[in-house]
C-alpha cells in the first residue's frame, strides 16, 4: 500500500466496520490516509443488542406455559442476553481484529471502538463528538440491496446530518476495488 501524501492532514479517522467489500475498501483508505498523515484509524462497529432483547420479549407469548412463569421468563431473558451479548462481541472483535492486522500492516495505529445502537445514530455521535478529522464509510454494507446504487439510507442519513452531504462526494462505483477519482489524484 503506497501512502501518497493526503492533501490536508487526516491524522484522526474514523472508518465504520461490518466486514463488508465496501467497508473493507474504506478501511484500506483509511489506512492510507492516516499512513500519509502519522494519523491513526479509530475502527467503529456498531451492534443492536437491545433490538434482540425487544424481539425476544415478543415472542415470549408464544413460549409453552411452563416458560412463561415470571421466573423463568427472568431467567430465559438473561440466558438469552448474555449469549447474544457475547456473541454480538465475538462478531465485533471478529472485525476490530481484521482492522487491526490491516492497519498493522500499513504501520498505522489503531484503536477499537464497539457502540450498541442504532448504527445511524452512533455514527452521528461519533462524528459530533469533536475526536475525529474524518468519517470513512463504505457506500454499502451488509445486507445491501444489490440493485441500489447509492448509499445505504442509513448512512446517507448519518452523512447528511453532519458536516457533508452525498452531493460533495466522488461518484460511488458498485466496485469496491475501483478508486474513486478524487483519491486517484492524491
Amino acid at each position: 500500500m503506497s501512502a501518497a501524501p493526503a492533501p490536508i492532514p487526516l491524522t484522526r479517522i474514523l472508518v465504520g466496520l461490518d466486514a463488508s467489500d465496501h467497508a473493507n475498501r474504506a478501511l484500506s483508505e483509511a489506512a492510507r490516509l492516516a499512513a500519509s498523515a502519522g494519523g491513526t484509524v479509530t475502527g467503529l462497529h456498531v451492534y443492536a443488542a437491545a433490538l434482540h432483547d425487544r424481539r425476544f420479549r415478543q415472542m415470549e407469548g408464544g413460549l409453552p406455559d411452563r416458560y412463561r412463569v415470571e421466573a423463568e421468563l427472568e431467567r430465559q431473558r438473561a440466558v438469552h442476553d448474555g449469549l447474544i451479548g457475547r456473541g454480538l462481541g465475538i462478531i465485533s472483535d471478529s472485525y476490530h481484529d481484521a482492522a487491526a492486522r490491516l492497519c498493522e500492516a500499513a504501520a498505522v495505529p489503531y484503536r477499537r471502538l464497539s457502540l450498541e445502537g442504532k448504527n445511524y445514530r452512533r455514527i452521528v455521535e461519533a462524528v459530533g463528538s469533536g475526536e475525529f478529522d474524518l468519517l470513512v464509510i463504505g457506500a454499502r454494507g451488509l445486507g445491501a440491496v444489490p440493485a441500489r446504487r447509492s448509499l445505504e439510507q442509513n448512512d446517507e442519513w448519518a452523512v447528511q446530518r453532519r458536516y457533508m452531504s452525498p452531493e460533495t462526494m466522488a461518484a460511488v462505483s458498485d466496485d469496491p476495488n475501483v478508486t474513486p477519482p478524487a483519491l486517484a489524484a492524491a
